[in-house]
């Protein structure tokens, strides 16, 4: 073999060295998706142009379009930031593609740091005459791309001066604000903004269940490739059962679409789904019986998490029916071996804080507990088990108390927490639950917010302290019963006021001293008391972080409750 010259030698370590290195780019921090999901919507900005955008003020101060950032496709645009006290910041495209929104959904697609201050943003809209501003405010969800809706017919959640008029829109827009601090300088991203169809109004006309057989097939209700978690009533193999919020299923299949064959008694819980792991998508209940979630995949192997977001409680919420995954034209889904669970198991009990009232609201707002800002998926025990990668369990519903309930007219005379946690369902008393079906690592029990409204309920009797540690502790000892090789962690109550009076004048309510009591008094190992305020003067919650100023957090004080739980629950756990 012939030796090649020198100077050959050194051109192509030359070419060499400068290909591997001059190929590498710099990109923005941040997800940055493999560019083969072709971005359709009508602001895509695949273009590389503005697409009309580009009117600025307040705290954002700039816009360009940017790639490979993007949430589909490769690109979007790049707001510049520049944050101010308490401020906000708008950008909006001033000659849209549409001019009506009459049966429409506004979407839109915000990437936010992870270094981000907390706060949120709305989609707002100028129709008509005036600037319209629909208050449906979204709380960031930091380090991912949160999607905002604008829904036109939630009219009681418009502000305007002047006249509205759905079918004449002269500008589409989006607002940042309610920031923690004004400190932050930097970027966040806008794609993929879209109009969908709104989700049909229910009219039911009858009370009555209808008589609907679903036909059994490859991806029914008990097919073994369907991973249920929460408490399901499967005694009925074509229709298994829930009314607990944050139930949710994973399953894994093939083909481009998938649907879902399920009915809503209520008609008007809202559910959320996942496929792929990508951006949570949600969808109000009506009267149908068949929805189709997602179409025109890659015809390959997909994961899909499907999940209700309401509790048992919320407005008359009943039963979810779930006869099982289909493609999205109704025809049987193929469902594959699904990924094991996690090995961790985690189960919270617990009233409307547990189940997510209201926590996507915005704060001080206080709307009041509508299905349209509920979610469970983000309430604080969710969050905990998701920092934690376990499994969970959700069982609460709003009002809920260990000895007595919101507005109970007679302390101790209605079923309370240790009642309801026997059943499969809340609003039926059988089938009981069989606590072999699922055995939890650790059970958090995050309940004594509504107990201790009985200081200020004159047509209650008076809390006291041994009635309510008694019920406290016989709830305990029950769970320990159960689940033998669990541990028990006994949650301080969230709200502030919780701390502040007794009736008696003593400054200490049930989540400083009754739930200590217990902890203390049982000397129990497997009994953990977790504390979330430092002391009253110190709550780990301040009045930003809930969206009615005192009770309810936010999904952002949610993610700061999570954030502390996890930490005492992985260190006592030993994870």
């Amino acid at each position: 073999m012939k030796k090649l010259p020198l100077a050959v030698l050194l051109i192509i370590f030359t070419l060499t060295f400068a290909f591997s290195f001059g190929c590498k780019k710099n990109s923005p921090s941040g997800p940055v998706p493999t560019p083969t999901v072709q971005d359709t919507a009508l602001y895509s900005f695949e273009n590389g142009s503005l697409m009309g955008w580009g009117t600025v003020a307040g705290d954002i101060t700039a816009v360009s379009n940017t790639s490979p950032m993007a949430y589909a496709g490769t690109h979007s645009l790049a707001l510049s930031c520049q944050l101010s006290s308490m401020g906000s910041g708008n950008v909006q495209c001033t000659t849209p593609l549409f001019t009506s929104v009459v049966g429409k959904l506004i979407v839109a697609r915000l990437w936010i740091p992870s270094d981000f201050p907390t706060g949120g943003g709305a989609i707002f809209i100028t129709s008509g005459s005036a600037g319209v501003w629909q208050d449906e405010w979204f709380n960031f969800t930091k380090g991912a791309w949160n999607t905002l809706m604008f829904d036109p017919t939630l009219l009681t959640l418009y502000t305007a001066t002047g006249v509205t008029n759905q079918a004449d829109v002269k500008a589409i827009g989006v607002q940042i604000g309610g920031y923690s601090n004004s400190t932050w300088k930097g970027t966040i991203y806008l794609d993929s903004i879209n109009l969908i169809n709104a989700p049909p109004v229910a009219t039911p006309t009858s009370n009555s269940a209808p008589t609907i057989t679903p036909t059994p097939n490859s991806g029914y209700a008990s097919d073994p490739y369907i991973q249920y978690s929460g408490r399901w009533d499967t005694s009925d193999p074509t229709n298994y059962r829930a009314d607990w919020g944050a139930v949710y299923i994973n399953a894994k299949f093939t083909g481009t679409s998938i649907g879902v064959k399920m009915w809503d008694s209520a008609y008007q819980n809202r559910y959320q789904y996942i496929v792929d792991g990508g951006t949570p998508i949600q969808f109000y209940a009506n009267t149908s019986t068949a929805y189709s979630l997602a179409t025109g995949l890659a015809n390959t192997t997909h994961t899909i998490t499907f999940m209700r977001q309401t509790d048992c409680n919320l407005n008359g919420a009943d039963i979810t029916n779930f006869w099982g995954f289909t493609a999205a034209d109704g025809t049987p889904a193929t469902l594959v071996q699904p990924d094991p669970k996690p090995a961790r198991r985690l189960e919270f009990i617990g009233d409307s804080i547990s189940v997510g009232t209201a926590d996507e609201a915005a704060a001080g707002s206080n709307p009041g507990n509508m299905p349209t800002n509920e979610n469970g998926y983000m309430a604080f025990g969710p969050q905990t088990a998701r920092l934690l990668n376990a499994e969970y369990s959700v069982i609460a519903r709003g009002g809920l108390g260990v000895y007595h309930n919101w507005n109970e007219a007679y302390a101790g005379a209605e079923e309370h927490a240790l009642d309801y946690y026997k059943q499969t369902l809340y609003n039926y008393s059988t089938p009981q639950w069989n606590f072999s079906n699922w055995q939890p690592d650790a059970v958090v029990i995050a309940l004594g917010t509504n107990d201790t409204n009985s200081q200020w309920d004159t047509s209650a009797s008076s809390l006291t302290t041994t009635a309510f540690e008694a019920a406290y502790q016989n709830l305990v000892t029950f769970i320990e019963t159960q689940y033998p090789s669990a541990q028990v962690f006994c949650m301080e109550p969230i709200p502030q006021w919780c701390m502040q009076y007794d009736g008696a004048g003593t400054g200490s309510m049930p989540g400083q001293t009754y739930i200590q009591t217990v902890v203390t008094n049982m000397a129990d190992s497997r009994v953990h008391y977790l504390q979330v305020n430092t002391s009253y003067n110190t709550p780990l919650l301040t009045s930003a972080y809930y969206e009615d100023s005192t009770t309810h957090p936010t999904i952002a004080g949610d993610t700061l409750v999570a954030n502390k739980l996890s930490q005492q629950i992985k260190a006592a756990m030993g994870w």
